[in-house]
This record gives C-alpha cells, sequence and structure tokens, in this order.
C-alpha cells in the first residue's frame, strides 16, 4: 500500500470526520470517495455545444483510455462534448474479491444470468445520473446525448439507457452484454422504446460469448427498442479502430450539428 505523505496526513487530520467517529458512517464514505475519486476526461466541443457523448470503458480501466477516439472524434463534430468518466473501485467476486474499476461487480463470469452485484450497480446509475443532469442544466437536451460503452462499460451504458426516465439519443455496446436480462423488463422504462442501439460483437470473443450479445439484442428488441447488430469476424475482446469508425457513423446520424 502507498504511504500517505505529510501533506496528505495534513488534509486527513483538517477534515472535520477525521478520528471523529461520532459522524455517521456515510460521512466517511462520502469523504474518502471524494479523496480517492479520478475525474473523468472530459473534451468541450470545439465549437457551439448541443450534444454530448458519454463513453464508459471496461474493468480496471479509467476514462483516459479513450483518449484517442475522443481526439478522432472531436476533430470532426465540432458541436460535441465527450465525457469519459472512470467509476470507483469494487471489490470483484469473480477476480477474488481484488478491487478495481468497475461499473459494477461481476460475481461470476460464467453465469449469464446472475452476474452482477446490485448495490455496485445502483451507484454507479447514481453517479451516471448526476452527469447528465449537470449536462442537462447546461442546456443539452437528453435526446442529444449518446451513451458509448465497451465490455462491462457496455453492459452498464444499456442498462442505465434502457431504464432511464430520459429519452436517450442513441446507444453503442462494444463486446458487451447487458445485465439482469432476464428480470429487466421490469426495469425497461418505456421512456427509451425508440432510442436507437448498435451492438457490437467480435465472433471470437471469447470473455463474454457473443450469444450473450444476441440474447441483449432479442430481449431489447422484443420490447421495442430499434437494435442493430454488427458482428466483427475474429474479433475478440478488445476495442479496434474499425470501432472508432462505426461510432463517427452512428453519432453522425444520431446527433447531427
Amino acid at each position: 500500500m502507498a504511504s500517505v505523505g505529510p501533506h496528505s496526513a495534513r488534509c486527513l487530520k483538517n477534515s472535520p470526520s477525521f478520528l471523529s467517529f461520532s459522524q455517521p458512517k456515510r460521512m466517511y464514505r462520502k469523504f474518502f470517495a471524494d479523496v480517492w475519486r479520478i475525474p473523468p476526461l472530459v473534451a468541450e466541443a470545439k465549437g457551439k455545444k448541443s450534444a454530448c457523448v458519454i463513453l464508459l470503458h471496461g474493468v480496471g480501466y479509467e476514462g483516459k483510455e479513450w483518449t484517442n477516439t475522443i481526439n478522432y472524434l472531436g476533430d470532426v463534430h465540432n458541436h460535441i462534448k465527450f465525457i469519459a468518466p472512470t467509476p470507483m473501485p469494487v471489490s470483484m467476486t469473480s477476480m477474488r474479491e481484488n478491487r478495481v474499476l468497475s461499473w459494477m461487480d461481476v460475481k461470476d463470469i460464467h453465469r449469464r444470468h446472475m452476474n452482477v452485484d446490485d448495490f455496485s450497480l445502483k451507484r454507479n446509475t447514481s453517479e451516471l445520473e448526476a452527469l447528465i443532469e449537470k449536462e442537462i442544466a447546461a442546456g443539452v437536451k437528453p435526446e442529444r446525448i449518446v451513451f458509448v460503452g465497451f465490455s462491462v462499460g457496455a453492459a452498464m451504458s444499456m442498462h442505465f439507457v434502457y431504464s432511464n426516465k430520459n429519452t436517450f439519443g442513441g446507444c453503442m455496446a462494444f463486446s458487451g452484454f447487458l445485465p439482469e436480462l432476464e428480470q429487466f423488463h421490469k426495469k425497461f422504462s418505456s421512456a427509451n422504446k425508440s432510442t436507437p442501439l448498435c451492438i457490437v460483437h467480435g465472433e471470437k470473443d471469447y470473455f463474454f460469448p457473443i450469444e450473450w450479445a444476441r440474447e441483449t439484442d432479442e430481449t431489447l428488441r422484443n420490447l421495442g427498442v430499434p437494435t442493430e447488430f454488427k458482428s466483427i469476424t475474429k474479433g475478440e475482446h478488445s476495442l479496434l479502430p474499425i470501432h472508432d469508425i462505426l461510432i463517427n457513423d452512428f453519432i453522425k446520424v444520431k446527433l447531427p450539428a
């Protein structure tokens, strides 16, 4: 464990809740969450902002992993603000309780329908709610917000968009799956019944098999969502340059200038 330097120690001692055990536990949780929070990667629109794209990465990565994608897209779409947030660490059950950056605790990657922790899912849903409310307050309409996710970030994107009361502009899911698949109809929001979804999955993805993506596509299509399914020949569980092109094509249609 990294040592705490003098400056950090001073910050802790000067905080109102430091070693004050009479304070509610939630104050400690909020304080340390704020201390260790990794700020999102943000690229403001180069022109007049009228839309926003939120990108969610996979397990163990920070928002900055989207840097090249955002640089590419930002040069093409001057009216779009790009945000790539980083989730708080969770104890990943499927990784022997190791704490990693993740949008949810994946309990067992081999059991398709019982594999996520509800607490971490709700916590990060609240984090994303706060993020989009800030953008809406700044003048961006919900239907001008598109979510893009990879792996567990794709899982979070789909779960968030299609259970939300706001009507979003679209969602792209790379190498992901829909959490709580069999029970998701209970959370499904009719506000996003017409929100387009593009699912992209590698045929050789052995981490999250392509069958999971096909089940996701079928489930949401049966709920009325307009879906598009693209398989990548010999594609594995990774982001490829072709994905940037697909994102560009998607937002060009869904978020025109």
